[in-house]
Order: structure tokens, then sequence, then C-alpha cells
């Protein structure tokens, strides 16, 4: 089973940069054994990468308490992430999560047959994927802002960064040792197993370490063609250790 390293200093998530082309990027190219719907699905992806926005302006003054003024959910369909509720804004649509009630990203639709989205972060406005939905197998493909199909270690990064947030904001006492957080997610965005591989040495603050942990999940389900399960290993540290 693959393992996965994240090293995050107290916020900041230390993975390799994505380098923007002015050229718009050329996304991967899905084949007739990927998908019976590849065709459409590759030139949706084209269309979608030629006006690629690497980043958007997210005013958080304005959208941040949307979900809390009681502004209704758009209703579920089938092809919605269940552990999320769809806020629609303006032009975009706000992904909050169930379990704690904290916006986490924002889709902005970019065309309508086939439908596809560019997902950005929340607050940072980054883009995280594209995601295009193949009709033939009724499922969504994400692409990568650099234009490469998602990946498991592209998805264990999502998850470091979330949990490194979560930790940053709630956590009521640093620990003063880099502490290992190993994690076993489901293919359903479950945490499986939580545990430590270097504890802090704070019984108390490892206790509160694993309630946040364990409070941040359910996760994004996972895309198709991904293991059944995905073990993984985050170093979290603060900036003066």
């Amino acid at each position: 089973m693959k393992k996965l390293v994240l090293i995050a200093l107290s916020g900041l998530l230390l993975s390799g940069a994505c380098a923007y082309s002015k050229d718009f990027i050329v996304p991967y190219q899905l084949k007739e054994q990927d998908s019976g719907g590849y065709h459409f699905v590759n030139l949706a992806s084209e269309k979608v990468f030629k006006n690629l926005i690497p980043r958007i302006r997210i005013d958080t003054k304005k959208i941040s308490d949307t979900y809390n003024k009681n502004l209704v959910p758009n209703k579920q369909t089938k092809y919605r992430n269940p552990n999320y509720h769809y806020v629609q804004y303006e032009y975009a649509e706000l992904m909050y999560n169930k379990k704690t009630g904290t916006l986490e990203s924002v889709s902005v639709e970019k065309l309508r047959t086939p439908k596809s989205d560019a997902i950005y972060d929340y607050p940072t406005g980054r883009l995280k994927y594209i995601q295009v939905y193949d009709g033939a197998a009724n499922e969504f493909v994400k692409f990568m802002p650099f234009g490469s199909l998602y990946t498991p270690k592209a998805y264990m990064a999502d998850i470091s960064l979330k949990l490194i947030r979560a930790l940053n904001k709630n956590l009521s006492t640093k620990p003063e040792n880099p502490v290992g957080l190993y994690l076993d997610i489901s293919s359903d965005g479950e945490i499986i197993k939580s545990g430590f591989r270097q504890a802090s040495g704070n019984e108390e603050i490892d206790k509160e370490i694993l309630e946040i942990v364990n409070e941040t999940a359910p996760f994004d389900k996972f895309p198709t063609k991904f293991p059944k399960h995905l073990e993984m290993i985050i170093e979290y540290r603060t900036n003066n250790q």
C-alpha cells in the first residue's frame, strides 16, 4: 500500500510548485480504453484549460458566513459529494463540509455540455483541480492545475492541507516537538485508523490532536481507479521547531 510523507510548517504545505505557462496547458488526453466518452472529455478539458485561471479573488468578508445566514443549500444530486452542502452564491457554488460547517472549496462552472467545473481552494483562491463529467462512465474525470490526472498523491496533499489548517485553528496549545501522524483513509473519505508515528510527548496535546483530526473527516470520496484505501503520514510542526 502506498504511503506518502507530507511535511507542513504551521499551515504552509511544502510540496512541488506548479508552474503555469503563458500558453494554455494541454491536459492529459484520455484514450479509448480509459472511457467510452474519452473524445468528449478531451474536447471539454482542452476548452477549460485554454481559459485557465490559476487563482481567483475570493471576497472572504462577503461569503465566509453565507451558509451561516441560513441560505438554503442547493438540492443534492447523485453526482455531488455527499460529504458537502452545496450553496449557490452569484456565479459560483460554495462547498461546505457537512460535519464541520466550514467552507472548503468554491466551484465555478465552465461548460454545461459536457458539465465541467473549476474547483478553487478556500480561502486562498488557488485552483485545486478541474473536473469534467464523463457521460459514458457516469462520473467525473479530475485534472490537476498543470494538466495531469488527479492522483492519490494529490488527494493526500489536499487532506494534509485541511488537517494542518484545522490544527492551526483549533489546537489550544501547540506542541513543542514535531508530531508524526498516521492516517488510513477509506474510499468514502472516512478515517479507518489514526494514530501517531511520533507523539508530541504531551498526552493532553496528543489527545486533542487526534480529536481534531477525526472531526475533520469525512474527506472527499476517492475518484475511480484509486486504491480501496490510502495510508499517509503527516509531520506537523510549528514555525519555531
